[in-house]
């Protein structure tokens, strides 16, 4: 009876041991699904932005340095700061932080100042803490009123602000090349027919759509799924850059790995990631048209 009291111990001490912590889609043991920054970590490894400090663990806690922020950065966005960096090794703070971000964008002229109690108004930073509130890439501490410039950002921190930003630069990336006085860089227009109506679709700026483009005119058989998208594998895979956007909007036009192109007609919230081709400008009736199985969609240029 001890020994066998014993195994029932045993394998009941090993099944909670199994039933720890949940674990986010990157597999590390210490970043939890449900932890504010797990999306962010899924994001930045699955783009080749950051990887784990070990094969098992992240470190989300671990102090982030400049050296590692520049990296990141120039990993997403291929960004390099104007000027070298004093001390790459030291820490990054949050005031360091958002700087790079801003500039990584262009350093936009935010719409509103961020009147923050321990920022002066003459403050260099000021600008780009401003920038990263408005376009809500982090936010105040403690009350609201204070922003903690000097405080260490950790790893987790500082992906979920590449993250929260991976956006915004895309768009500041389409702008300015779309204005480029020597190279006319601008996207065609995307016009998508189905069930006898005409939709036009604004495009990324990216090698995903570019690829796409030189595909078109095509016409395909896009078949159902979960009533909210309509789906296609494509005979060649395209160049991807895939991200967990979260919420997805009817309208959006996707790539699924490397080959699926996925037309959604309703908005919902997903965990999966996708490489963003663009979006329909106006999708009223997009869902009447598509209908609720398999579907003849024509692609072409507008």
């Amino acid at each position: 009876m001890t020994k066998r009291l014993l195994s029932v111990l045993l394998s009941v001490c090993a099944l909670l041991l199994g039933m720890g912590t949940a674990r986010a889609a990157s597999g590390f043991t210490d970043v939890d699904s449900g932890a504010y920054y797990a999306a962010a970590v899924d994001w930045a490894v699955a783009n080749g932005i950051t990887m784990g400090t070990t094969q098992s663990t992240f470190s989300p806690n671990r102090i982030c340095t400049e050296s590692e922020i520049l990296t990141f950065l120039q990993r997403a966005n291929g960004f390099r700061p104007v000027s070298a960096v004093s001390d790459a090794a030291s820490p990054c703070t949050r005031s360091t932080a958002v700087t790079y971000l801003w500039q990584a964008a262009g350093s936009p002229e935010a719409a509103a100042d961020a009147a923050f109690t321990d920022i002066p108004a003459d403050n260099g930073y000021r600008e780009a803490v401003a920038w990263a509130v408005e376009n809500q890439v982090t936010n105040g501490t403690g009350d609201g009123t204070t922003f903690s410039p000097n405080d260490t950002c950790t790893r987790a921190q500082i992906v979920t602000f590449l993250y929260r930003a991976r956006d915004i630069w895309a768009t500041a990336s389409d702008s300015s090349e779309g204005s480029s006085e020597t190279e006319d860089t601008t996207m065609p227009q995307l016009k998508i027919e189905v069930g006898g109506q005409t939709f036009t679709a604004t495009l990324q700026d990216n090698p995903t759509a570019r690829a796409l483009l030189e595909q078109l005119p095509m016409t395909i058989s896009m078949a159902e799924l979960n009533g909210n998208e309509k789906y296609f594998y494509m005979s060649d895979s395209l160049p991807t850059n895939s991200y967990r956007p979260g919420n997805i909007h009817a309208g959006d036009l996707m790539l699924y790995g490397s080959d699926c192109l996925v037309l959604f007609y309703e908005s919902f919230s997903s965990s999966y990631s996708y490489t963003r081709l663009g979006s329909i400008d106006d999708p009223t009736g997009l869902r009447a048209a598509l209908g609720g199985g398999s579907v003849e969609v024509t692609f072409q240029i507008d």
